[in-house]
């Protein structure tokens, strides 16, 4: 039996519960405080025992497996198992309440606020969804606001236990809130299309402050079934027959006869708001969100023509949230704007990307219509009752770079520096590898993380917008998030597919490459970056270890290898990257600890810490930092943390730092870059921060100076180079701040780029004077590093889009970039 014990004033793991927030089916959701930091957090705890101990490990496996970092899904801090064996959630605490409490039961929201609403979610459960999780419980009571009046999509961890316990899923896939289930789900078959239906359900209740299916709870599971939604332009007049098509569409009853994934839903209601009779309402989504043609229905779909759509919104629209894309337009027959669309006030172009495919999720769907006869209505009714027991924007970029108008001079010049590339190549090189072989290469190009590589002498301002692809590794076996390290001669990366991949730096005559060889799969995803030195390779994986391999592979012929040494698991994930110095490896861990571990193992195949620090009060993401000494690593208690490197003295295993900075407004996943005795790290409060690196003589540091908000979240980690930091924002914008501040405590940008067509969650790479970064839009992209001459710079080059977004960080090394991306493959661009 479920224990509905008010649990106000206990402790569950490092938590104290102070108030019940709120209840559901599920759980009990409760404002916690953190016992050490006094961070205050919201922990769910779900009313279902897990029966053993291979249910306990599964639901553990699941939870660390479906870790999702989105900036528009409530974030996943901490899980664990109480004394009762319940198990419990801990999650981002979101101050401003729910959309529930913001638009009450009955009240009408206009079209204009549902859009912007649809724009964040759709990308949220997309997500997901490409990460084969099915939500399950899509309603208002699950969307909240943060901080910034975000919206961010909650309970994701549900999911998760749906997925690994059995005592939650007494009927097989049949958990969410009857008014929002989808006929399949209540049959016990959910699929991504499931969450759809209750995204759109809740886009009905909002235009026409009516939920289509009312009743007992059994008429609504029979209704869900059979009964085809009323109209909406009965009850709200003044909606279009698109708009109303469309949203019906997404509520058809079969899931293949909705739209192929929920973010075409989202795209659809979008377009058909723009044939209202009222002005047309356009609000940014996704630039992954792509056009299906509605049968019968006059909503715009893309053409190989420039068309004229509406206007941008105004920077002082209603919209609290920050929204996610450039207003969605047509994509033009040409690589460029016309002439026409550039004079149109906002009137540019993007891309549209291709709908995921339903097969892709690997999901089947009933096909073909049925009819329902009596016999079955009664089977329906009878499963019916046996449920109900169990159910408690700114402008588009232009993308015109400044070389484009002279392309004929440029490709010239371009030609005529060919003969002295492959001289300047090779001193490159031979200058790179010298450095790669004393100091190592890691996740920001050094131990500071500068992201800067001072080496690079090929690739330039002049010659960049001449690179095209040389090759892409093979197909690995799922995304490539971690950033490539390259070596002598070998590239390394890591795969959310559990392995390490090393691959020849020059391809293999080929356009697509196999490994030299990979490792044995670790037991968890490989989000951590590899760090390279010594002949050793070290990289974190999401199964609690660190492991260090032979960069050189291990012999003639044996394509999988196994770790020289791995560490004792951590208390959690390690998606921190390792930095290398002086015989150390650091890397935080998901535990809330930085540890240290001795860098030629320990001569045992596990290996324990040199010394771990004191728990902080959150998650540490953050890749560590060295210099001078002090290891700086941020955490998700929203601090900065300065330690002494060589730990804190003989016989002493856990370190207290040597200071902290005051809390910013909101979780540190940046790392830290340290040049020239300051330390640069990004916050998701929208700023970048500027710390003195020997601290301030105090235990509790405020900043030299920080960033004005940039427009959304910074996940980046800074670049420092030449007396500039670069950082990237979801806002779609690079911005490059003057390194020494500016002579106040809040700074403007020196410049910032164009918007992408997607959020920025790459962090950039400098190197002679030319800043990369990848993009979600699929593409990489490579700016003058001092800039244009005025405030908003285009790119010097641009990449073909790639099959996926590019979070992986890109890595500059002998004259060629390399870069992981989300479709699975690394990718290596040359002149």
């Amino acid at each position: 039996m479920a224990d509905r014990t008010n649990r106000a004033g206990q402790y569950i793991g490092d938590y104290q519960l102070l108030r019940r927030l709120g209840d559901g089916g599920f759980g009990d959701v409760y404002l916690g405080e953190h016992k050490h930091t006094h961070a205050q957090a919201a922990v769910k705890v779900l009313h279902a025992r897990l029966a053993g101990s291979d249910e306990l490990k599964e639901f553990i496996n699941e939870a660390r497996t479906f870790r999702l970092r989105h900036p528009h899904i409530t974030q996943l801090l901490d899980f664990g198992i109480d004394s009762d064996e319940i198990p419990y959630l801990v999650m981002d605490y979101a101050s401003h309440g729910t959309l529930r409490g913001k638009h009450p039961k009955g009240t009408q929201v206009s079209l204009f606020t549902v859009l912007s609403y649809i724009a964040p979610l759709a990308s949220a459960l997309q997500y997901a969804h490409d990460q084969h999780l099915i939500h399950r419980d899509v309603k208002p009571e699950n969307m909240l606001l943060g901080a910034h009046d975000n919206v961010l999509l909650s309970d994701f961890g549900i999911a998760v236990v749906a997925h690994s316990s059995r005592s939650l899923n007494t009927h097989e896939g049949i958990n969410g809130t009857l008014p929002y289930m989808a006929p399949e789900q209540l049959r016990g078959k959910p699929c991504p299309a499931s969450d759809q239906y209750a995204l759109a359900i809740v886009v009905y209740e909002w235009l026409t402050g009516n939920r289509p299916f009312k009743g007992t709870a059994i008429e609504i599971a029979m209704q869900h079934q059979m009964t085809l939604p009323a109209s909406l332009r009965e009850q709200v007049p003044t909606l279009s027959i698109e708009v109303e098509q469309v949203v019906l569409t997404a509520l058809a009853k079969e899931p293949d006869k909705r739209f192929a994934s929920v973010m075409a839903f989202a795209k659809a209601l979008q377009q058909a708001s723009e044939v209202q009779d009222t002005p047309p309402c356009v609000v940014p989504l996704p630039s992954s969100l792509n056009t299906l043609p509605l049968s019968g229905v006059a909503v715009p779909i893309p053409t190989e023509e420039p068309v004229k759509v509406a206007a941008p919104l105004e920077r002082e629209s209603v919209f609290t949230n920050k929204l996610l894309s450039p207003p969605i337009y047509t994509q033009p027959a040409s690589p460029y704007p016309t002439h026409e669309l550039i004079k149109a006030a906002g009137a540019t172009a993007i891309p549209q990307s291709a709908v995921p495919s339903r097969t892709s999720l690997s999901v089947s769907s009933p096909r073909g219509k049925r009819r329902v006869r009596p016999l079955a209505l009664f089977l329906i009714g009878l499963a019916v009752l046996a449920i109900i027991g169990s159910i408690g924007l700114s402008e588009m970029t232009t993308l015109i770079p400044t070389h484009h108008a002279n392309a004929t001079a440029t490709a010239q010049m371009i030609a005529g520096e060919t003969a002295t590339v492959k001289a300047v190549t090779t001193v490159t090189a031979s200058t790179y590898n010298q450095t790669a072989t004393t100091n190592g290469i890691m996740f920001g190009f050094d131990s500071q993380r500068t992201r800067n590589n001072p080496f690079e002498h090929t690739l330039n301002a002049t010659t960049v917008p001449g690179l095209k692809i040389a090759w892409t590794s093979s197909p690995t076996g799922s995304f490539i998030g971690s950033s490539p390290a390259v070596v002598n001669g070998v590239v390394y990366v890591g795969s959310n597919d559990h392995k390490l991949y090393a691959y020849r730096a020059v391809g293999c005559n080929m356009s697509s490459c196999s490994p030299l060889w990979s490792s044995n799969p670790t037991g968890g995803i490989i989000n951590s970056s590899p760090a390279v030195i010594n002949g050793v390779v070290y990289i974190g994986s999401d199964d609690h270890r660190l492991y260090a391999y032979k960069a050189e592979g291990c012999g003639s012929g044996i394509s999988t290898c196994s770790p020289l040494w791995s560490s004792d698991p951590t208390g959690q994930a390690i998606e921190s990257s390792p930095a290398v110095i002086n015989g150390v490896v650091y890397v935080g861990s998901n535990d809330h600890k930085l540890y240290a571990y001795k860098a030629e193992g320990c001569g045992a195949s596990t290996c324990s810490p040199l010394w771990s620090s004191d728990l902080t009060g959150g998650i540490i993401y953050s890749s560590p930092a060295v210099a001078n000494g002090i290891v700086y690593a941020g955490s998700n208690d929203r601090r900065l943390y300065a330690y002494k490197a060589e730990g804190c003295g003989s016989g002493i295993s856990t370190c207290s730092p040597l200071w902290s900075s005051n809390p910013t407004g909101n979780l540190i996943n940046s790392s830290p870059a340290v040049a020239n005795g300051i330390v640069y790290v990004s916050s998701h409060d929208h700023k970048l921060y500027a710390y003195k690196a020997a601290g301030c003589g105090t235990s509790l540091c405020p900043p030299l100076w920080t960033s004005s908000p940039t427009g959304d979240f910074i996940y980046s980690s800074p670049a420092v180079a030449n007396g500039i930091v670069y950082v990237s924002s979801h806002d779609h914008k690079l911005y490059a701040y003057k390194a020494g501040g500016c002579g106040t405590s809040i700074c403007a940008p020196l410049w910032s780029s164009n918007p992408t067509d997607g959020w920025i969650t790459s962090s950039p790479t400098v190197a002679n004077d030319v800043v990369y970064v990848g993009s979600d839009d699929h593409r990489l992209y490579a700016y003058k590093a001092d800039g244009c001459g005025t405030s908003i710079c285009a790119p010097l080059w641009s990449s073909n889009p790639t099959g996926g977004w590019i979070t992986s960080s890109p890595t500059v090394a002998n004259g060629v970039v390399y870069v992981g991306s989300n479709d699975h493959k690394l990718y290596a661009y040359h002149l």
